[in-house]
């Protein structure tokens, strides 16, 4: 059994672009760029045909650096048998925005078992799940990963492996959710 906390003192730097309006103008219906249009200090009451009212923008960047205060604490317990291995992982974190006062809680759990069914062949599972929630803003994330995978030396340096692999992320906000499942087949050669 291990367990372990830690400290950490960092630095996080975003490049963020924000788009700033440069106004209403007034283009001919042929525009095609801003350069063929005229600026308009207010909107006029009518507009002739063949013209139109457009608005337009310029990109801005700017660089924010935020300090962050981490603080993780991990358990894990591993338990070796004669052709098997099994291990299981609790971290459990939180992450302090220093500027905005924001604070992000994080957790996961992982489970591994590796099974040695012979000298060539050999089978393992994987599975880890894991949220995470932003005081403040309310967004919260989710998410897990099966892998079930099957290997088989096939000569001294050849490899082959079939997977199976299953992963899903969900988010309060809908949008980074992935939901993946798959099969892979791979042959390794090392020369």
């Amino acid at each position: 059994m291990n367990i372990n906390y830690d400290e950490t003192l960092g630095s996080q730097t975003r490049f963020n672009r924000i788009e700033v309006s440069l106004g209403d103008f007034l283009c001919p219906e042929d525009a095609a760029t801003q350069d063929d249009c005229q600026p308009l200090a207010e909107l006029p009451d009518a507009i002739d045909d063949g013209e139109f009212v457009a608005e337009f923008f310029q990109p801005e960047f700017s660089l924010d650096e935020l300090v962050t205060l981490s603080k993780t604490g991990t358990a894990s317990v591993n338990y070796r048998m004669k052709k098997a291995n099994i291990s299981f992982t609790y971290n459990r974190g939180e992450t302090e925005y220093l500027e905005t006062n924001a604070v992000r809680e994080t957790s996961s759990r992982t489970f591994n078992y590796d099974h040695t069914m012979s000298r060539r062949n050999s089978f393992a599972i994987s599975l880890s799940d894991s949220d995470s929630t932003e005081q403040g803003t309310g967004v919260s994330r989710e998410g897990y990963k099966v892998d079930v995978s099957f290997k088989r030396k096939l000569t001294r340096k050849a490899l082959g492996t079939i997977a199976f692999k299953r992963i899903s992320n969900t988010t309060s906000t809908g949008q980074q959710d992935r939901r993946d499942t798959r099969v892979e087949l791979t042959y390794r050669y090392a020369f």
